[in-house]
């Protein structure tokens, strides 16, 4: 993953979010987590989010947009 589509990814989720500081986030080993966001996101964010290389933990073979869930955190490997 580009810094760019990882910065990118940042600022689609930090407007999903109540509190103007930022996305929480964490790292472990090679994977970048952001908490679950405040409000869901939109479809068309989502599928951005997927063009950028973001996902959410899933047991599917492809994460898409219909696999999308509010609840979950957001993670990326750069």
């Amino acid at each position: 993953m580009e810094t760019s589509a990882l910065i990118e990814g940042l600022i689609i989720l930090e407007k999903y979010r109540h509190e103007p500081n930022g996305c929480n986030t964490a790292a472990d080993h090679d994977i970048i987590y952001v908490y679950a966001t405040d409000k869901p996101v939109k479809t068309e964010d989502i599928n951005r989010l997927i063009e950028l290389g973001w996902e959410q933990e899933f047991s599917g073979s492809e994460f898409t947009a219909k696999d999308y869930n509010p609840e979950e955190s957001w993670q990326c490997y750069p």
